[in-house]
């Protein structure tokens, strides 16, 4: 029965008026599902959860250098199994009561001495480890999962527990690395800042009488006894059951408004009713099940409609006015919302949208200023600039630990954080967008600084600093990108030219032929790797491409494969810019080789493409251009650049095709 319930309400409603004639082949355009980051960040924003369910879905398939495209978003049923299931999760999660505070410590987070991996704890070897916690003034229980294994005639281990250096009480471990157990210790803790030291008191190791104890830690808590309402119980509960004159009448508004903001629309009053009718259906069961309590018949209900079509896709409709064929408000509000933040609209944006504030162009433009200037904008850089920028393969990449013994985990997030940067300024306005490849300033914390070789910059974040001329600046010379585009343990041209042909001057090539392994070099002993690179352009099967993606890539070859200058002067890295033949010798000359406009236009067709879903189309290219090069020529701004492309016919106005299901 609650599945054929849940069914009827997750069904995506008819078709609405259909608008303008549109072509057979338009009218196979997909709907946009939410992929795993937009996914995330809107049931945060609609329920208040810090889970991040979505993390644990299937990847989504990429297409054109982004995974919101469309055409690649396609549902699996291991995906629709997972939406069940983060369905039920995020639900309880923001309805539940939980601790005023908490702070929990899993095995692999434990700092050990001497420890080692067992199972999914560590076992101690007789070291002592530490826990940080700043609290309020609160009283907890503190939970220690941990086992214990003696050999001989040991004692039973005993794990010593102190609070800021002062004897708490000793703890006698029971249970085993496989099965542990549950210790828990009261404490009152006053506000500020604490250190939890944990020391087993009485460990034995004789290995020659065989005589030994050890103690297993699989996690350590500190939480309130004083629980609070979950974080979504205030945004759901717009009305109280308990006081409400009718509580039905009362579980109805929460479904609806619920509903209204999941699906990012007015709900109808057909919906809202099929809401209230299953809610009811399920507290008062069919006669051969029983009703479920109020509140879990809610939270049944809410489940539903997450798991709905109405959330899971973008559905796009059309609305019929004296003005023309432009997209719903609600719509173009969520177009925007998952274009500038990759989450859903809030409140002030679907008031936004009731009030006509989309309905023209100033209104459009405060619009997007304000949404620029919120805190949520970040959902452009975890969405666009992390894909765009190959911060996200950089988390993949695997530099050679024999060749490049000092690339670490802090130089990675160093790289990261450095695109991220330098996207940011441009999103602050700080830097116009036509000095994308000389911006004159760099990124950089003192551990990135001290591996390119500059001087330190005085901090552990990373800061806007001036460029330094032992280095260049710009998109061209980020360690991410360079490193994520090289070989473990040497550089390579092959896949530094098809990223900068690709991303920074959108002249993709195609791909190679089936069969062939990308950025493979010919074996050849004694050659150089310009050398290499002829003897692979002799190939007429690979000249094609390589013709193009070669002759760029060898020009940054005074990068090595972790993205620093190679100090010799008898380097070979001559390149040249296919399309206009300028050559030129490492970044600073590519910079200069490269018209602005272009570069501009081509960040452009890629925002526009990650906005709207899909690839740019060929009639489409001239307008971006021209908003380039006005960009370019008036010295505007990022913001400026993003607010044309929103006010585009094809961001406002319906995809030929679009319309409900």
């Amino acid at each position: 029965m609650l599945l054929f319930a849940a069914g009827c309400v997750g069904q995506v409603d008819p078709p609405g008026p259909s608008g303008p004639a549109r072509s057979a082949a338009a009218l196979e355009q997909p709907m946009r599902r939410l992929n795993r980051l937009e996914y995330n960040n809107t049931v945060r924003d609609l329920l208040g959860t810090a889970l991040r369910p979505a993390d644990a879905f299937p990847p989504d398939t990429e297409s054109g250098g982004f995974d919101n495209m469309a055409e690649a978003l396609l549902l699996t049923p291991a995906l629709l199994d997972s939406y069940y299931t983060a369905a039920r999760e995020v639900v309880d999660d923001a309805l539940d009561d939980r601790p005023s505070f908490r702070v929990a410590r899993t095995a692999v987070e434990l700092a050990v001495p001497n420890g080692y991996p067992v199972g999914n704890g560590v076992a101690l070897e007789g070291s002592a480890f530490t826990v940080a916690v700043t609290s309020p003034a609160v009283h907890v229980s503190m939970n220690v999962i941990a086992g214990g294994d003696t050999s001989g005639s040991a004692p039973a281990p005993v794990l010593r527990a102190e609070l800021d250096g002062v004897l708490i009480g000793d703890i006698a471990i029971g249970g085993s690395a496989a099965n542990p157990a549950t210790h828990t210790y009261p404490l009152d803790l006053a506000e500020g800042a604490h250190t939890l030291t944990f020391t087993p008191a009485n460990f034995t190791k004789d290995p020659a009488s065989n005589i030994g104890n050890n103690i297993f830690v699989h996690s350590v808590e500190v939480r309130s006894d004083t629980l609070v309402e979950g974080p979504g119980r205030a945004r759901l509960f717009v009305c109280d059951p308990a006081t409400a004159s009718a509580a039905a009448d009362c579980y109805g508004k929460i479904l609806e408004n619920f509903a209204r903001r999941a699906w990012r629309r007015p709900v109808t009053s057909v919906e809202a009713e099929a809401l209230r009718r299953l809610w009811t259906t399920l507290r008062e069961g069919d006669g051969v099940a029983a009703g479920e309590p109020d509140d879990q018949a809610l939270r049944l209900v809410l489940r539903t409609i997450l798991v709905s079509p109405k959330f899971l896709y973008r559905v796009r409709t059309i609305r019929d006015d004296d003005a023309g064929e432009w997209l719903d408000p609600y719509v173009l509000a969520s177009r925007l919302s998952y274009f500038l933040w990759s989450s859903m609209p809030d409140d002030r944006l679907f008031q936004a949208a009731e009030d006509g504030e989309l309905s023209s162009e100033e209104g459009l433009r405060r619009t997007v200023a304000w949404m620029l200037l919120d805190e949520k904008s970040r959902g452009l850089l975890d969405g666009f600039a992390e894909q765009w920028l190959a911060t996200r393969k950089l988390m993949g990449a695997s530099p050679s630990p024999a060749a490049f013994p000092d690339f670490d985990a802090s130089l990675r997030m160093s790289m990261v954080d450095e695109s991220k940067a330098f996207f940011q300024d441009l999103l602050d306005g700080n830097v116009p967008v036509g000095d994308l490849l000389n911006p004159g300033v760099q990124y950089l914390n003192d551990r990135l600084a001290a591996h390119y070789g500059l001087p330190a910059v005085g901090s552990e974040s990373v800061i806007r600093v001036d460029a330094d001329p032992a280095r260049p600046s710009g998109i061209l010379a980020l360690g991410a990108w360079l490193t994520s585009h090289s070989e473990p343990d040497h550089s390579s041209p092959i896949k530094r030219g098809r990223w900068l042909s690709d991303q920074v001057l959108c002249q993709p090539v195609a791909p190679p032929p089936a069969g062939l392994v990308v950025g493979a070099l010919p074996s050849g002993e004694g050659l150089s790797v310009r050398q290499q690179l002829e003897l692979h352009r002799s190939d007429p099967v690979c000249a094609g491409c390589h013709s193009r993606l070669d002759v760029l890539g060898m020009g940054l070859e005074e990068f090595d494969a972790v993205g620093r200058l190679i100090a010799d002067p008898a380097l070979d890295s001559a390149g040249e810019v296919p399309m206009t033949g300028a050559s030129f010798r490492g970044a600073a000359e590519l910079a200069q080789a490269l018209e602005p406009t272009q570069v501009t236009a081509c960040m452009a067709s890629k925002l526009y493409s990650y906005a709207l879903g899909r690839g740019v189309l060929p009639e489409e290219r001239a307008s971006i251009e021209q908003l380039a090069a006005t960009a370019v020529e008036g010295r505007q701004t990022l913001p400026e650049l993003i607010a044309a492309l929103v006010m585009t016919p094809a961001f406002r106005a319906p995809e030929l095709g679009e319309g409900e299901p």
